[in-house]
Parts: C-alpha cells; structure tokens; sequence
C-alpha cells in the first residue's frame, strides 16, 4: 500500500513539473512574440514593465454612490480584489479614487462627476512589471464588455540600459527600435538629454490603431532618456503614443 501511495505521489510531483515547463515555455513565447519585447531586445534593454492608460465616460453626472458602484463594477470585471480602505473621495470636485497592488500589478482607477459639462469620467491606470503585453492589450475589450462602456487606450513600455547615452547614440538605437517595429519615422526631436520619435508601422496597426493629428497618422512613439548620474538610459515605446512624462 505504502508502495502504491509513493508511485501516486511521484506521479503527481512529475505531473506539476511539467506542467510548470510547459507554462514557462508558453509565456516566454509569448514575450517573444511581442514586437515590443523584441524591440528592447534588438538594443540590449532590459524591459521593466509595461503599462496602461485608459479613459471612458458617460454622458450624465453622477452621485458618489454611483460612482462608487461603477468603480466596484470595473474592478470586478477586471477580477481585482475589491478593498474598501483602497477608496478615496473628494467632494469638490466629486470624485472618487481607488488605488491597490495585486499580484505583479498596481492599478488606479479615479471617477469623477463633471456639473459643467453633464458627465462623468472613468480613468484606469494599469502597471505590471512583466514585460508580456498580451494581458495589457485584452483588457480594453474586456472593459467594454463588462463595464458598457467605450473605453480609449494607451500603452506604455519601459526599458532600460545600463549606459548613460549621448544623444547621436540615443538617435541610432531609437531608430533600430522604429526598424524592429517596421514604422517608419513620422517626426523626430531632441533637447539635452532626451530624443524622441514617432510614426507609424502598418504591421502593428492590428494591436496598435493608428490616430490622426492633423493629416499625419502615428501609431508608434519612442523615446530615449539618459540619466547621467544613475549611467543608465530608460527607453519609452507609446502606442500609439506616449502619453505620461518621461
């Protein structure tokens, strides 16, 4: 009997260990398969995490109960544990704020209630220290779906190298990012230490739409940032653009 409980034993052992290969194995494809991985790879940057930016309103205000209920509606849609002490309120304006940390992922997620234009706003801030995009990039349609309402997103990928880089070099490293994501380069700046650019790559306009300013369409901004007291220089890809600072 004791024989047959030990075979059984191992038996279930040898089961998780593979399983738990087969799950590494997936996730590391998956990272490889992301273009924005693969553009911090073609420059030697260590990726650091990847976030999301999102918005979405309703056109009527709303009381700090319904507030509150919206938030608690997009929370479990997103099946992030609800804490009552992670709540907020202002009353002027009325608003409401929520901000937690689970798992690999901190969230802020703030309703607010407008009187002068007669709606209320939702803003979701998502950041998880896994460089994979996959889960970031569902969400969106996952919001929608649970929430009915039509939310407005963007990414932002963080990288880093170990070097401080001066600006002719931040210049060609962002230009083999803009190569690896096949974009080409809309419009480019520079000042002291940062160099940015952006534009637009049609083989990522399925996961990254395209917006227009003007005439021009982007889809794509990189950014290179040296710290020269830390020797490093942090890396940005937007999609479609950047929109925190950097």
């Amino acid at each position: 009997m004791r024989r047959v409980i030990v075979i059984i034993l191992s038996f279930i052992l040898v089961s998780a260990f593979c399983n738990q290969i087969i799950n590494s194995k997936q996730e590391k494809e998956v990272l490889e398969r992301s273009p924005y991985y693969l553009s911090f790879a073609s420059i030697g940057a260590i990726s650091l995490e990847s976030r999301l930016d999102c918005w979405a309103r309703i056109k009527k205000t709303s009381t700090s109960e319904e507030i509150r209920q919206s938030m608690e509606n997009i929370l479990e849609t997103l099946n992030f544990p609800v804490n009552s002490k992670g709540f907020v309120n202002r009353k002027y304006p009325l608003s409401m704020t929520f901000c937690s940390s689970y798992g690999d992922f901190r969230i802020q997620l703030t309703g607010q209630s407008d009187e002068q234009s007669g709606e209320t706003y939702f803003i979701l801030s998502l950041v998880s220290s896994k460089s994979s995009s996959s889960y970031l990039r569902s969400l969106p349609k996952i919001l929608s779906d649970g929430s009915n309402l039509d939310w407005t997103s963007y990414y932002l990928f963080t990288g880093r190298i170990d070097h401080s880089l001066s600006t002719e070099s931040q210049q060609k490293i962002l230009h083999t990012v803009m190569k690896t994501l096949e974009s080409e380069v809309v419009e480019s700046f520079h000042e002291k230490n940062i160099v940015s650019m952006t534009g637009y790559s049609q083989s990522i306009e399925k996961i990254s739409p395209p917006v227009l300013m003007g005439k021009k369409k982007y889809n794509v901004q990189v950014a290179a940032r040296s710290n020269w007291k830390e020797g490093k220089t942090y890396i940005y890809i937007g999609s479609p653009l950047i929109m925190q600072n950097y």
